[in-house]
């Protein structure tokens, strides 16, 4: 599924070579693949690919500057981070629904359970049937973005649905 077009100008909030704190997510409209860096990852990884991450520095271990795709306006986002990964919905549900799971509900857990009544037909806190979970795979990602490989906490957490970033949560 492709991201769905927009009809209003896109709004850049980062200029070329700007770098971002950790922390803040930048609306780079005027970013080229060739100052992105390299395609490092995608999400879904199987069939149609929705969202591509690109690292301007892969080898370094530091903070740097990353760019994720696949939003409405066209512009891609920007981050900075040691390491970024994306993170399917059905480990999402691992972990949220288990037992053992006692921690608060942030935005993106209230905006997947949103999300995922709609497309799945289940309500709060039941998981999305197996046959269904491809579906949201199709439009939703979220996305942890880390300020040094390792950190426990102080994490960006994304979820991004339909082109949009739907949540985005420091934790």
């Amino acid at each position: 599924m492709k991201p769905k077009a927009s009809h209003d100008s896109p709004k850049a909030t980062v200029q070329p070579g700007e770098i971002l704190p950790f922390g803040e997510v930048g609306i780079a409209c005027g970013a080229n693949k060739r100052n992105m860096g390299r395609e490092v990852d995608q999400f879904p990884r199987e069939g149609a690919t929705v969202w591509r991450l690109f690292d301007t520095d892969p080898a370094n271990t530091g903070p740097r500057t990353q760019f994720i795709t696949g939003f409405a306006d066209g512009c891609p986002r920007q981050v900075t981070a040691a390491l970024v990964m994306f993170g399917a919905a059905d480990l999402h549900e691992v972990l949220r629904y288990s037992e053992s799971n006692d921690r608060e509900w942030t935005k993106a857990d209230k905006s997947y359970e949103a999300i995922k009544s709609a497309t799945c037909g289940v309500k709060r806190k039941q998981r999305c049937p197996a046959n269904k979970v491809g579906l949201l795979e199709k439009q939703l990602a979220f996305v942890s973005v880390y300020p040094t490989f390792g950190a426990p906490k102080g994490w960006l957490e994304l979820l991004l649905h339909n082109g949009d970033v739907m949540s985005e949560e420091i934790r």
